[in-house]
């Protein structure tokens, strides 16, 4: 079965680029954020119910790459992305959504908001990433899940995705 390699992270810190790039260079699928696509088609606007859909949803297109890969998928969240949601939006922590952030990746990597954040007009701001940030390091800590810290530029944070697949490929040994 093809590793999953996931991205999290505070809003602005490069998960999409980074995914997006991966899977292109590596010619694997790329599962891009639901949520993200369901809060643009409704404007802003998610309810707690949507947040259950959004996770079904990401973890059906998930189990889709896996079928089209060859190695990896490459993706640009995972359902521990919406528990940060609903417990900043809703301060919820509903038993499904914390059942669908069980679901385990190959490889986990966490990027540092460490440059300035973009505003595209649908991101809060710098107190919040940096909320996030800090809610991923203790959520994936809580949950003593492996992950790399991915820091810097974008072509050292590429460099270190490439290394640690390279290592894990050779190792075999990066599964959960």
């Amino acid at each position: 079965l093809p590793q999953k390699v996931c991205f999290l992270g505070g809003e602005s810190t490069g998960k999409s680029t980074l995914s997006r790039l991966l899977a292109h260079e590596y010619n694997e699928p790329l599962v891009e954020e639901y949520g993200r696509t369901l809060w643009e088609n409704n404007k802003g606007i998610l309810t707690a119910e949507d947040l259950i859909s959004i996770c079904k949803t990401q973890t059906a297109d998930e189990a889709k790459a896996q079928r089209s890969a060859e190695k990896y998928i490459f993706c640009d969240t995972s359902p521990l992305t919406t528990l940060c949601y609903s417990e900043a939006m809703f301060s919820e922590r509903p038993r499904i959504i914390e059942a669908f952030a069980e679901q385990p990746y190959h490889h986990v990597f966490l990027c540092e908001p460490d440059f300035p954040l973009v505003q595209d007009g649908t991101r809060k701001d710098e107190g919040f990433r940096k909320w996030q940030h800090h809610w991923y390091l203790e959520e994936l800590r809580k949950r003593t899940l492996r992950f790399t810290l991915l820091k810097g530029p974008l072509e050292n944070r590429l460099r270190l995705v490439r290394s640690c697949l390279a290592s894990a490929g050779a190792d075999n040994s990066s599964m959960l």
